[in-house]
């Protein structure tokens, strides 16, 4: 089960931690930080659904990305989270030259480290928003 988000790819230096590339997808933090408690700084774990140009048609030389583990480092402000994507995980989309402003991404979001504990995030049930 998971947390399934589909968000375009976006860019923000300004906002970036530490350990991740400057892009980022958004969720209200409602459905994330808020019910399940995580810090700025937490390591997201999940996997790729999909991807998709602008205009919603999927991109065929990414098809081998589905089902791919993906990274992000969250950091909320008002109301929202930021998953920006971790630099272990930014070579992936970097490398089949999917940009900020270009892609969405769908993910379902699996779990969230928070210092050396891994919290499941919606353990019995697909949530999508």
């Amino acid at each position: 089960m998971g947390l399934i988000v589909e968000d375009l790819i976006k860019s923000n230096s300004y906002l970036k931690p530490e350990n991740a590339a400057s892009v980022y997808l958004a969720v209200q933090d409602k459905y994330l930080s808020v019910p399940y408690e995580l810090h700025e700084g937490s390591i997201i774990t999940g996997q790729i659904l999909g991807i998709t140009d602008i205009m919603g048609r999927g991109v065929e030389e990414v098809k081998n990305l589905i089902g791919s583990t993906i990274t992000f480092v969250i950091v909320n402000v008002v109301g929202t989270d930021y998953l920006f994507i971790s630099r272990d995980s930014w070579p992936l989309l970097r490398d089949y030259g999917i940009m900020p402003e270009d892609y969405k991404l769908r993910v379902k979001i699996i779990s969230a480290r928070v210092n050396e504990e891994e919290i499941e995030i919606y353990p019995r049930i697909e949530k999508v928003v």
